[in-house]
């Protein structure tokens, strides 16, 4: 559940600019920024040369393309038993479970933030988009940072703002719906690496998400069985656009639909392990509370 969260785009978009890093042989010199160049034929690899840093000024006449990433998932826990559906309701609602599902079962550190007129009005935003529930100002946005993520020459950190709505209507059965607001990340390592990484992804030097567009949504809800048992449910929704100068498609691995089929199926894996994993600490922390 959290990776549609808090760090579904980081992951999406870090293994999306990382599958081309890992195929650059990085030959750096110095620390200014890099241009691709084919090797001969004898040498499938491709290879970093130096250039100056002219070639940023020059970034706004350069054509760009978008690559448009999709996955969509649903899983269910175990059935659980259950000594009453107000029980059930109780643990359902309290702060510290409802968090374990957008911190992969509490691996992150997670803080909730003031919200700003800003923010609540981007969030109504997103839920218009999403066909989502909007928000308003006694709903909770939090704070999510993952560990940093390490690839050949580069490490990744990303902190993103999650809005979480609880929604409890005689008509249906109550549920969560968790809209990602932002996501911002923190880059370091070799030059090229860096550069190369900016660019696939549209993250600008302050870490925000400069050509990369994001709709994620992803609700937890709760069922009771005949037999009496119950069933935590979820559903994710995650889309990404991310524009960048076309000629970095020479370094992708295949052409835009296959790269676009395989950033969808990466997101639904993604998804599915992270799932496993704050499913399992949400079903263990609901056992030890009643005992089961």
């Amino acid at each position: 559940m959290t990776i549609i969260l808090n760090a579904l785009v980081f992951v999406v978009t870090c293994n999306f600019a990382c599958n081309a890093l890992q195929i650059l042989p990085f030959r750096p010199n110095g620390n200014r920024p890099a241009s691709i160049s084919s090797s001969p034929k004898n040498q499938p690899m491709l290879t970093i040369r130096r250039v100056t840093p002219e070639i940023d000024a020059s970034d706004d006449k350069e054509e760009k393309t978008t690559l448009t990433l999709e996955g969509k998932m649903s899983a269910a826990s175990n059935e659980l038993p259950k000594t009453s559906i107000e029980d059930v309701s109780e643990f359902f609602r309290t702060q510290a479970y409802r968090n374990l599902l957008v911190t992969g079962g509490g691996e992150r550190p997670c803080t909730e933030v003031e919200i700003t007129s800003g923010q609540l009005s981007d969030w109504k935003s997103r839920c218009l988009a999403l066909g989502a529930y909007q928000p308003d100002e006694n709903d909770s946005i939090l704070s999510v940072l993952t560990r940093g993520i390490k690839f050949p020459g580069l490490k990744v950190a990303t902190s993103s703002l999650i809005g979480v709505k609880y929604i409890e209507k005689e008509t249906m059965s109550p549920r969560y719906e968790f809209v990602l607001l932002a996501n911002e990340q923190t880059v370091s390592g070799l030059a090229p690496a860096v550069w190369i990484f900016r660019k696939l992804t549209g993250a600008d030097e302050s870490g925000s998400e400069g050509n990369s567009k994001f709709k994620s949504l992803t609700t937890i809800t709760y069922d009771e069985k005949d037999n009496g048992n119950v069933v935590f449910r979820t559903d994710g929704f995650l889309s990404i656009d991310i524009t960048f100068p076309k000629f970095l498609l020479k370094i992708l691995p295949g052409d835009k639909k296959t790269i676009e089929e395989r950033g969808g199926k990466s997101i639904v894996k993604t998804l599915d392990k992270d799932v496993v994993q704050s499913m399992k600490a949400f079903e263990k922390a609901y056992s030890e509370k009643f005992n089961f």
